[in-house]
């Protein structure tokens, strides 16, 4: 497998990233960063050579190991989403996909879940209807639905 596929261009970063919407029971769980002000859906990059589904396979292992069959995955958002942060313009392309989790999965038993790779990484379980009382990045976040295949373009540049 290659490298994260990010591409530095003088003030301007390019990224292409996976996300999943983990639903058990009318909750979702959703990932809050130390230092952030926001929640936002767990995943990462997407590696050179590497498909979509296999790298949110990948990235869930890691992160909170979660075996998860590609299979389950259902893409639901390709997002690109142009905005600045931390001294960069950034352009990227989001792969988001839709699980549920039944009740035999360990991590729906837990209220927080610390992520492994990452200490500053923190996961809650939300109830749906709560989401919209949260700040949530990106904001399509707050309009998920699972069966629908939606193209979505957030330009803050």
């Amino acid at each position: 497998m290659g490298n994260d596929i990010s591409l530095i261009d003088g003030e301007f970063k390019l990224n292409t990233r996976v996300a999943v919407v983990i639903e058990n029971n009318g909750r979702y769980l959703l990932e809050k960063l130390d230092g952030y002000d926001y929640y936002n859906l767990p995943g990462g990059r997407v590696k050179l050579g590497e498909t979509t589904p296999k790298a949110l396979v990948r990235e869930l292992k890691e992160e909170l190991d979660l075996d998860i069959s590609s299979l389950s995955l259902k893409l639901i958002i390709i997002a690109e989403n142009l905005f600045y942060h931390n001294g960069f313009n950034y352009h990227e392309f989001d792969f988001v996909y839709y699980v549920s989790l039944d009740d035999s999965y360990n991590i729906t038993k837990l209220n927080k879940i610390d992520g492994i790779d990452n200490d500053r990484q923190h996961l809650y379980w939300i109830k749906k209807e709560n989401i919209k009382e949260l700040k949530c990045l990106p904001p399509f976040i707050y309009d998920i639905d699972p069966l629908t295949l939606k193209h979505v373009v957030i330009d803050e540049l």
